[in-house]
């Protein structure tokens, strides 16, 4: 019916570093600046790790399986949940081996 502990764990790592990618890496700057060109929302949600977080666990559980409509929220936030602490370490990491945008 939901998904598995280990599995929503390693949707929450994937999740984190997906957000995180996406949101502060060079490699995704040039979108982002284009994005932010575009929508106001739309640059808010590819800045904010946190924001596109949300998307990103309910595209990974999505993948993982349709399992009907309470499970998808329900999982999806457990996993946005999740990532939120491995995304500020995945920060935390980073910041301090290089300079963060």
């Amino acid at each position: 019916m939901f998904l598995d502990l280990a599995t929503l764990t390693l949707a929450a790592l994937a999740c984190a570093s997906v957000s995180m990618t996406v949101a502060r890496s060079r490699l995704f700057r040039p979108l982002r600046e284009w994005l932010v060109r575009r929508s106001a929302w739309l640059g808010k949600l590819v800045t904010c790790p946190y924001c596109f977080s949300h998307w990103v666990a309910l595209t990974l559980v999505l993948a993982l399986g349709w399992l009907g409509w309470r499970a998808l929220i329900f999982d999806t936030f457990a996993v946005v949940t999740l990532a939120a602490p491995l995304q500020w370490l995945i920060f935390a990491s980073i910041s301090a081996i290089t300079e963060v945008e």
